[in-house]
């Protein structure tokens, strides 16, 4: 098992003369606020022989002439309206770009038009699921479809640490990402352009990448060079129990903290340092079992156990008693996950709370420095799943998983005192780092934690701030069939206790030390895999599989 930081190192610029675009009697889509910048891509892609439609963020979802349209990104009815009101002009749709909302949008005079509930990640979710059939369509064109997102950050993809406007912009990198493996014959690219980029070196830029086939999603461009991005090894440092200078009067605040892999790092919070553990989970603290069913451990001794009294009460459907025993073994995990960290010498309170709920997740945020006169560190462990491809997922189910992670995310980055704090971890995804097939959600809202765990470095230099993309657990959402299926794929799962000593040992490198890592027992099987895709022209290895290989020789 290793860990990997990730790096922007110098990549070669694209070749002009293998440029590969879609016809030019199709439409390229521009996606983003109307700006000096979208006014001179328009004219570039009109002088070259494309239609142009511009899709500028609005409150509803109207014509304003022919090429240019507010788009309302509120709802999936919404973004479906285009049908209508495009018409068979819409079947020519073979490219989207999505601009930057910032820097160079914001040096139009024009006013901004934009919903307050805009979020570049859902926006584009529902631009992919209604448009992006049309991108796939052009296979059969013998062309492939284009999805360019463009962001601008800091052209190194927050690894400067500066950029603090994107943050969450940059959650549309993991949609990206994960519509490019659901559908492998179109091609993406993430390009993160610095903020200081001219309005035309930035076109320069879309344009060079556009039609140039390179493995690799992502791409970063500052004034001097152009970037990829690649993983390297770093040793897995063994720290001292005192490193993290935490003891019986530290308090650690751990989101998700009852289940799953967050429980284990808890845990071994407990065991190393005896803190006071501020726990947050979904689920309300759970009471003492019914007789009946403390003493049973089997499966189907419990379930047998619940058809025969729901049958006495006349309910025995077969959904309810599902539902009831999974409840029950939730329960149980709960109660053995804060026994064992009490076990281990900690003090555990426990809050039943949805962090989706921004105001009472600040109220208790604010109560804990009350209580304690202090948080000295965080765990942000929260999060769902609910995997689906783009094209069944439904708007609610991706603010579901999107919003469990983001905004409890931002409410910790508002409501959290840096003076005090010594450490936050926020447990990312190495789906984020990748993309994956049917989490266009979880990549996206695993991003947003990987830039703002960036940004926090760069504003609190005195604070260790590090999102972690993990690899698969044998833990919390890896199901026996999941286990299976990673067999199948000779994919080693991380053990609880190595990935919760990990977690810690990771933290005690200390303020200064990398803000976005990648721990994984497989890093060549799961980059193999979750990047399988047909061989890019010119055919090319991915440079973050190739430099894998070189480590783990």
């Amino acid at each position: 098992m290793r860990s990997y930081v990730l790096q922007a190192v110098s990549a070669p610029a694209p070749s002009k003369r293998h440029l590969v675009r879609p016809a030019r009697t199709t439409e390229v889509v521009l996606f983003g606020p109307a700006s000096t910048l979208s006014r001179a891509l328009e004219d570039a892609l009109q002088k070259q022989g494309y239609s142009v439609c511009h899709l500028i963020p609005g409150r509803q979802t109207t014509r304003q002439d022919k090429t240019h349209f507010k788009l309302d990104t509120s709802s999936q009815d919404s973004v479906q309206a285009l049908h209508a009101l495009r018409g068979a002009a819409g079947d020519r749709v073979r490219t989207i770009i999505a601009l930057p909302d910032a820097p160079q949008a914001k040096r139009s005079t024009e006013p901004r038009e934009m919903s307050t509930e805009f979020d570049r990640a859902k926006a584009l979710f529902l631009l992919c699921k209604v448009l992006g059939p049309r991108l796939s369509a052009a296979h059969a064109d013998t062309t492939p479809g284009w999805l360019i997102d463009v962001n601008s950050i800091d052209g190194n993809f927050g690894l400067t640490r500066r950029g603090e406007h994107c943050q969450q912009s940059a959650g549309s990198f993991g949609v990206t990402k994960a519509f490019a493996l659901e559908n492998p014959e179109v091609q993406v690219r993430c390009l993160d352009v610095a903020p200081d980029l001219s309005v035309d070196a930035v076109l320069e830029r879309i344009l060079a990448e556009w039609g140039w086939h390179e493995a690799g999603a992502e791409i970063g461009y500052t004034s001097t060079e152009r970037f990829r991005l690649e993983l390297t090894a770093q040793p897995v440092r063994p720290g001292s129990a005192g490193d993290l200078a935490l003891d019986a009067e530290s308090v650690v605040l751990i989101t998700g903290g009852s289940s799953g892999i967050t429980a284990q790092i808890g845990t071994e919070l407990a065991r190393r340092y005896r803190p006071i553990l501020v726990l947050v989970g979904r689920s309300p603290l759970p009471g003492d079992e019914a007789d009946d069913l403390h003493a049973l451990t089997d499966p189907a001794q419990i379930k047998s156990a619940l058809i025969a009294s729901a049958r006495r009460k006349g309910e025995a459907r077969p959904a309810d008693i599902e539902t009831t025993f999974r409840k029950i073994l939730k329960d149980r995990e709960i109660r053995a996950n804060i026994a064992a960290m009490r076990d281990a010498g900690a003090t555990v309170e426990y809050h039943a709370l949805d962090v989706r709920q921004c105001d009472a997740f600040g109220k208790l945020i604010e109560q804990v420095y009350a209580t304690h006169g202090r948080i000295d560190g965080v765990v942000h462990g929260a999060g769902i799943i609910d995997d689906k491809r783009i094209r069944s997922k439904t708007l609610a189910s991706f603010e579901a998983v999107y919003d469990t992670k983001v905004k409890s995310a931002q409410v910790l980055a508002r409501g959290l005192h840096p003076d005090s704090l010594k450490f936050v971890v926020f447990l990312s995804s190495i789906s984020a780092r990748f993309g994956n097939a049917g989490q266009c959600d979880y990549s996206a809202a695993n991003e947003v934690l990987n830039k703002l765990a960036n940004s926090l470095s760069g504003r609190w230099p005195q604070v260790q701030v590090t999102a972690i993309n993990w690899g698969p657990w044998d833990a919390g959402m890896v199901n026996d069939s999941l286990r299976a299926m990673y067999a199948a794929r000779n994919i080693r799962l991380i053990p609880p206790a190595s990935g919760a000593a990990i977690c810690l040992d990771q933290l005690q490198r200390g303020p200064g030390s990398a803000a976005e890592i990648l721990v994984t027992a497989s890093l060549q099987q799961l980059t193999e895999q979750i990047q399988r895709r047909p061989p890019a022209r010119p055919a090319t290895v991915p440079q973050t599989i190739r430099n894998a290989q070189e480590v783990l020789r």
